[in-house]
């Protein structure tokens, strides 16, 4: 027995059983799974079994079955887990295992508790059986996996927090899980529970009454002879997690990063509850991650590789202590890249048009830093080279940089933000003051004076929403999970707009726009490349949503009217009419969505 999964963009996931009987697949209502998009033909694909074993099969579909990435041509069989698409619908095969012995064991947490089946993969992944949504929890964190005799065994799956079992670390190899053991992934505490086995009747009665006797009566000697001792245990355990906490701030203090993170997580097996060393560990953990940003961003530049150094530069975070230094060598950095490229740029032959491109880019990523470019003469080359290239260059100012390039004190940016309605909406200059660090870019500041202002709590809150939706939605987008993504940016967006003066975009909201705009730009870039023309449209459109005047993007819709046009010079059928129509503007309606719709009308 097996069951299909059927994520459908910006919709919820949808199940179905795949046993004896095939399951048909399309957009025609007489279909088992009926699936909404456009690039999904009426009768597409049909899952059966052969011999036991899952099988999908293209029904001349116009977009294909993708197994693995590759558009199969016959009948095939397909494992579970192997990723499948049908005209940009992902689907997941997962094998369901009968219920055997050992059947019924849960994970107990803090929110409840969950039933485990025969296997479970946990991890903060959608596609996970337990969900974690945490962000020291890996995307496939760990696995849970019962064997013949009932017993459950737990292994790491490579994660970067660990897996740890009543306190010892495990590792790739399946190790036996007890009743009541404890287990820990990354951040998160969880309780192994066996189901009880179901005694008779009367029997059960009777013996649940003495067992519940027995226990009160244990309860209360227990409690009577322990309750001191307890209470100093409690008490050491709590100065001792807070000794540990004061040395990993120490440690935090002196750039000893490891060290500090080491101490935290000490303090936090000591007192799980204690909000302050989990702090302490996040912290540590960001640390980490810029020092290696840093590190790599030095080797880069001593090979002469200075974007790709600035770039790395550019994922030291405001709040770190390693940004001042980062800071000063993106300036060393970005003078030399102005110096060379900007020479490359008015020097490369006109006729090598990509050439030109390149090297004009990399010399306004630095200048445009400073100065808008929108009349620099690179500019104007960059825009005439991309004319003669097939694809126009996707170029523009990059955000993540403007933080390395400001100088500290510096006065507001009139291009990000405008002093005027800032005052407006701000008339106090404390709060306007904290605002202002917080439309830079630097929110630990902007904590820091909000944190000593009366009535400062509405805005305190929602700069700490934005600040944690951007980190998830940054570990979101690491994980190909796009659709994750958008829903944290787009809280962190609406909390930003809430601070922000209309019309103004603050450094973290112009980032997550023009973030956003590329990941759907590139896989609306996919579907094309797969003539799934309804999807890319549909991709292109939400990153036009976040960002609608991003050149790029306007040029694949224009790209996508030309297709439109095509099909329409063509005896197209009603399936490549309803495409057509789809992926052509709308409002006001361009020729060719006119036309389409025209003839749409006739297959009605």
């Amino acid at each position: 027995m097996f069951t299909l999964t059927f994520t459908e963009p910006g919709k919820k996931p949808r199940r179905h059983p795949l046993g004896e009987r095939p399951v048909l697949v399309g957009r025609d209502a007489a279909c088992d799974v009926v699936l909404d998009s456009q690039d999904v033909s009426r009768r597409h694909a049909r899952f059966f079994l052969r011999g036991g074993a899952p099988v999908v099969e293209d029904l001349g579909s116009a977009n294909g079955v993708y197994v693995r990435g590759a558009r199969i041509e016959q009948a095939s069989e397909v494992a579970p887990g192997a990723p499948i698409e049908i005209g940009g619908v992902k689907v997941a095969l997962v094998a369901v295992e009968p219920e055997g012995v050992g059947a019924g064991a849960r994970l107990r947490g803090k929110g409840g508790e969950i039933r485990l089946p025969a296997r479970a993969k946990l991890g903060r992944g959608e596609e996970c059986d337990v969900v974690l949504d945490d962000e020291s929890v890996s995307r496939e964190h760990a696995e849970l996996a019962r064997d013949l005799r009932g017993f459950y065994r737990l292994r790491d799956l490579g994660s970067a927090n660990g897996t740890f079992l009543d306190g010892k670390p495990v590792g790739k190899d399946a190790v036996l899980v007890s009743d009541g053991a404890r287990l820990r992934l990354g951040d998160v505490e969880l309780q192994f529970a066996k189901q009880p086995a179901p005694l008779p009747g009367q029997k059960k009665k009777m013996l649940v009454a003495i067992a519940a006797a027995i226990l009160a009566l244990l309860l209360a000697i227990h409690f009577v002879r322990r309750q001191p001792p307890r209470a100093a245990e409690e008490l050491d355990a709590a100065q001792a997690a807070t000794a540990l906490l004061e040395q990993s701030q120490a440690a935090l203090q002196s750039d000893r990063f490891e060290e500090a993170a080491r101490l935290a997580q000490e303090a936090i097996d000591i007192d799980p509850l204690a909000p302050g060393p989990r702090k302490s560990l996040a912290q540590a953990r960001r640390e980490q991650e810029s020092q290696k940003a840093w590190t790599e961003a030095l080797s880069k530049a001593q090979l002469g590789r200075e974007d790709e150094a600035l770039r790395l530069l550019a994922q030291v975070p405001p709040q770190s202590r390693l940004f001042a230094r980062a800071r000063i060598k993106a300036k060393d950095l970005g003078q030399a890249m102005l110096r060379v490229h900007g020479a490359s740029c008015r020097t490369a032959p006109r006729e090598n048009a990509q050439e030109v491109a390149d090297e004009c880019a990399r010399a306004l990523d630095v200048k445009c830093q400073k100065a808008p470019a929108d009349n620099d003469p690179m500019l104007k080359a960059l825009r005439a080279a991309e004319k003669k290239l097939p694809r126009r260059v996707p170029w523009s100012c990059p955000p993540q940089l403007a933080a390395l390039f400001r100088d500290e004190g510096e006065a507001l940016d009139t291009g990000v933000l405008e002093e005027k309605a800032l005052a407006a909406l701000y008339p106090d200059p404390s709060l306007r003051s904290a605002i202002a660090f917080y439309a830079r870019g630097e929110l630990t500041f902007a904590l820091e004076k909000l944190s000593r202002q009366r009535g400062a709590g509405e805005a305190m809150e929602r700069i700490k929403i934005v600040e944690g939706r951007f980190r998830e939605g940054q570990t979101a987008l690491l994980g190909n999970a796009l659709e994750r993504a958008d829903q944290l940016w787009g809280e962190a967006l609406a909390a930003d707009a809430a601070l922000m003066p209309a019309g103004v975009e603050s450094f973290l909201g112009r980032q997550m726009r023009s973030t956003l705009a590329r990941a759907h730009g590139k896989s609306g870039d996919e579907r094309f490349a797969r003539g799934q023309y309804a999807s890319a449209y549909d991709e292109w459109g939400k990153g036009l949503a976040v960002s609608p005047k991003d050149p790029q993007l306007l040029d694949q819709l224009a790209r996508l009217e030309k297709v439109a046009e095509n099909i329409l010079s063509q005896r197209a059928s009603c399936d490549q009419l309803a495409v057509a129509s789809h992926i052509t503007r709308s409002d006001p309606p361009s020729p060719a969505h006119e036309a389409a719709s025209k003839a749409l009308r006739r297959c009605r």
